[in-house]
């Protein structure tokens, strides 16, 4: 059992949680949690490193179940104090691994004809992206694709705020000229979230290839952006507040969507 938090292994994991450049770097993550470890799993991703806490809680289905899909993974053992020099959560889990990163090239041939994309520009907050990662999910999304985030997809706040559904989705990060041929080559329509020349969004139609796309918390939507789209949409607001968490407003227009192409 590791039981310093001098450990070199501990010391690393600690990086991987706390530091972007260094995941960066390393093209490795490091994250908590029971879900989240079978969601990667479920998603195909094979964790390099398991660390275990006995004290927190068993983990004995985690172990069989890692041991099935990813046998050259090291499961260790570590005390309580190890385990919270290293979690976010505190003594909640008990299990923590490591993995390397997916690559999340945008890959448009592998759409359906008509997909339905959530477009996120210039995100700042990790919960904002999780919890629009667990929209897509819900909504079954065909994917959701990040240009310009402010931080990075495997920031642990990220990777708790989605649940682990960011392992088991299409999740692509991409620059505005990508977003332009993909549009151009498919005919897919931009529906850009608004206030600029806008109709009210349910007046849309979402039935065909649809990107939606909305910006960052403080800025919204680049000109940049809005001049590619080809409508502008807007959310009434009926209140005093003047706007929208953009998590909030995503799920909005993908439920309309949703509904527009029948629940499918």
């Amino acid at each position: 059992m590791i039981d310093s938090p001098q450990n070199p292994l501990v010391k690393y994991i600690a990086r991987l949680m706390h530091k972007r450049k260094f995941r960066e770097q390393e093209g490795r993550f490091a994250a908590e949690g029971r879900r989240e470890l079978l969601r990667a799993l479920a998603g195909g991703l094979c964790p390099e490193q398991v660390l275990v806490c006995d004290e927190i809680a068993p983990a004995t289905e985690i172990i069989e179940a890692v041991g099935r899909q990813c046998p050259s993974a090291k499961i260790e053992w570590v005390s309580a104090r190890v385990y919270e020099r290293l979690a976010y959560r505190g003594g909640t889990e008990g299990v923590l691994f490591t993995a390397r990163q997916h690559s999340h090239r945008p890959q448009w041939e592998k759409l359906p004809a008509r997909p339905l994309i959530l477009l996120a520009e210039g995100i700042q907050k990790p919960g904002n992206i999780g919890a629009m990662l667990r929209t897509t999910d819900a909504v079954g999304a065909d994917a959701c694709v990040f240009v310009a985030p402010q931080t990075d997809l495997y920031n642990p706040n990220v990777i708790r705020a989605s649940l682990g559904t960011l392992f088991s989705q299409r999740v692509w990060l991409c620059d505005t000229d990508e977003i332009a041929r993909a549009k151009a080559r498919y005919g897919w329509t931009l529906y850009a979230a608004t206030l600029q020349n806008s109709r009210v969004y349910w007046r849309e139609d979402y039935r065909g290839g649809s990107i939606l796309a909305v910006g960052s918390e403080a800025r919204g939507l680049s000109e940049e952006m809005r001049r590619l789209a080809d409508r502008h949409i807007y959310i009434p607001m009926r209140g005093i507040a003047d706007s929208l968490n953009v998590s909030v407003s995503a799920a909005v227009l993908l439920y309309e969507a949703l509904r527009q192409r029948g629940g499918e």
